[in-house]
């Protein structure tokens, strides 16, 4: 029996860090003097769904099994390639060149 409260525990966090790898690119946007908003976006956006999702499954983060491992992985690749792309949609690329 797949637990979706502990794998939404856990892709919380997956979402946290993805909201935070987010931020270095912002900060060297803001060096060059380039737009950082494409970067802000997603990541404030990473980071307040890590909130609401950490609010709605407290203290979810048990041990997970076999079956829930390979789901949160599946879904984890699906999470970072998503969120990755992002910035480019942003800047008004195509899906497929993001």
């Amino acid at each position: 029996m797949l637990r979706f409260k502990v794998i939404l525990g856990y892709s919380r966090l997956l979402i946290g860090i993805a909201g935070a790898l987010f931020i270095p690119p912002s900060i060297t946007a803001i060096i060059y003097r380039e737009s950082p908003l494409p970067f802000i976006f997603p990541s404030l956006l990473c980071l307040f769904s890590a909130f609401l999702i950490g609010k709605f499954v407290k203290g979810e983060e048990e041990e997970i099994s076999l079956r829930e491992s390979f789901l949160l992985v599946s879904a984890g690749w699906f999470i970072f390639s998503f969120l990755g792309a992002l910035p480019y949609l942003l800047h008004n690329f195509s899906f497929t060149d993001a």
